[in-house]
């Protein structure tokens, strides 16, 4: 391939994490590419997850939440070897994200099964959460209206017909259920095929009958799922795009009703979700939305009564995102989805920070976006098989999800002298031009014999081995307000900042 090949001028650089008085005494590495950081962590599902994520995200986690200073090495990478080393770095990601969306889907089709298989058959939706039973809404009423004119008077209740007769059928999906075989081959480097089963099917019935009678019965939003009254109200060019984005996403919604590919019914929970965040955002001048951290988000920080004004400080940054994210939205033609999802992700995280310093409580993460999946419990009528056959399913299911489970750990195993966060990333940048066939630009770090595996010695060897153009240092964020001259009181004894698991 020519030099032209290749995607768009970018940079590339080793990133060193120093250590905290916390977790993570051994330092963390990644490497950035253009504003991509790669990097590994330890998961509580005791998989090594290859994560990806801005270098925005990244600084703002290890840097000012972390309170660690980076070092930068800039590798000295032609364009053509910067897009190799992406590309390879990204089908590692994507292989991986595969791999754990199938293990997610087994572990959904276990939950499923659990469910029925409970004295209460009451099953978990993702999507619904968010909206109130035997609160009318004036919203709901008119994307109801909408619907109807779009897809004929009395398509909701037809849909939803259709759907109960489904479940109420003694040869239903849930009596017909299918278990694809697992992927033949697993590899970290090969995309696993994996057919999903009935499952999907099955999830998307019991949601679409859920999200046909939130219309048909006009419930408003559930005030605990919901975010407001936390941001400046809204400017003139905000306003025009969150009308011209109701409007969008109305015709969006008639869409994906009317196609309903598979998963649709989520995805149109969260439509009208946000149909709803955004009509009152408009009534009330003010950003509203969905509250998105999901149930199960690790908690990584707890309040010390020492770090109060540090703490402060740190929320300030986080609203900073928003504000910048804000400004940038403020300047489009057209908000999209993508935009209003950074958006409302970038205010679920800076008001998740603020409210655990503000009521002492708990902060948590999530890595990845924030996408609204809050669940609510329903009781459905439906033909459930005798208790033997769901009991059978119930197993089936468990030891696939358990056998898919064990074969990740061992794909991808923690090791801390052998496989940790530092040893694969140096690893996958070399093994991504072995697999290009194109010499690796520097001198290979030979593993297990070199001591690259410790994190400062990996910055270190990096500089000495590989082709590089120097250093720079994106300081903590204590160290960057000394180094600004803005001390204020108490800092002196204030602990460090720790929080994030990192390896």
């Amino acid at each position: 391939m020519t030099e032209g090949s290749y995607s768009s001028p970018a940079t590339a650089d080793f990133i060193y994490v120093d250590s905290n008085t916390g977790q993570s005494s051994g330092g963390h590495t990644g490497i950035r590419i253009g504003n991509k950081v790669y990097h590994y962590q330890y998961f509580p599902d005791d998989i090594f997850h290859l994560v990806r994520e801005s270098y925005d995200d990244f600084a703002f986690n290890y840097n000012v939440l972390s309170n660690r200073t980076s070092v930068l090495t800039r590798l000295g990478l032609t364009q053509k070897e910067i897009s190799i080393l992406e590309s390879e770095l990204n089908r590692l990601y994507l292989v991986q994200f595969r791999h754990l969306q199938n293990w997610e889907f087994l572990k959904k089709e276990t939950k499923l099964l659990e469910e029925l298989n409970s004295p209460e058959k009451k099953v978990g939706l993702r999507a619904t959460a968010y909206f109130k039973e035997n609160v009318t809404s004036p919203i709901s009423a008119n994307i109801k209206s909408e619907l109807a004119e779009s897809l004929g008077k009395d398509f909701l209740e037809k849909l939803e017909s259709d759907l109960n007769k489904n479940l109420l059928s003694e040869n239903n999906l849930l009596k017909r259920m299918e278990f694809s075989p697992l992927p033949e081959t697993i590899r970290k480097d090969r995309f696993p095929f994996f057919k999903p089963g009935t499952f999907l099917s099955l999830r998307d019935t019991l949601e679409g009958i859920v999200f046909c009678k939130i219309l048909i019965e006009e419930w408003g939003l559930d005030n605990n799922f919901k975010i407001s009254n936390i941001q400046e109200s809204l400017n003139t060019e905000e306003t025009r795009l969150l009308r011209d984005f109701f409007r969008a996403q109305t015709a969006q919604l008639s869409r994906i009703v009317s196609e309903r590919d598979p998963g649709w019914a989520y995805t149109a929970l969260v439509v009208l979700g946000r149909l709803h965040a955004v009509d009152e955002s408009l009534r009330i001048g003010s950003p509203v939305f969905l509250s998105s951290f999901p149930e199960d988000a690790p908690i990584v920080f707890k309040k010390n009564e020492d770090d109060e004004n540090n703490l402060k400080h740190i929320s300030e940054e986080s609203w900073a995102v928003v504000s910048l994210a804000r400004k940038k939205i403020s300047a489009l033609n057209e908000l999209s989805e993508k935009e209003y999802q950074i958006w409302e992700d970038a205010t679920n995280r800076a008001f998740e920070l603020k409210q655990g310093i503000g009521v002492s409580i708990p902060v948590r993460v999530a890595v990845g976006k924030l996408i609204p999946q809050r669940e609510k419990k329903f009781l459905i009528p439906m033909f459930i098989p005798d208790e033997k056959t769901i009991a059978l399913h119930l197993d089936l299911s468990r030891k696939r999800e358990q056998e898919y489970h064990k074969i990740l750990k061992n794909l991808y195993p923690f090791q801390l002298l052998r496989e940790n966060c530092t040893t694969e990333i140096l690893k996958n940048v070399q093994n991504s031009f072995d697999r290009a066939e194109i010499a690796f630009p520097g001198e290979r770090i030979e593993f297990p014999f070199s001591l690259a595996l410790i994190p400062f010695y990996a910055s270190y060897t990096v500089g000495k081995n590989w082709n590089n153009e120097g250093r720079t240092t994106a300081l903590s964020f204590r160290k960057k307000k000394l180094h600004q001259g803005q001390e204020y009181p108490g800092l002196s004894v204030m602990n460090e900042i720790t929080g994030f698991i990192r390896v």
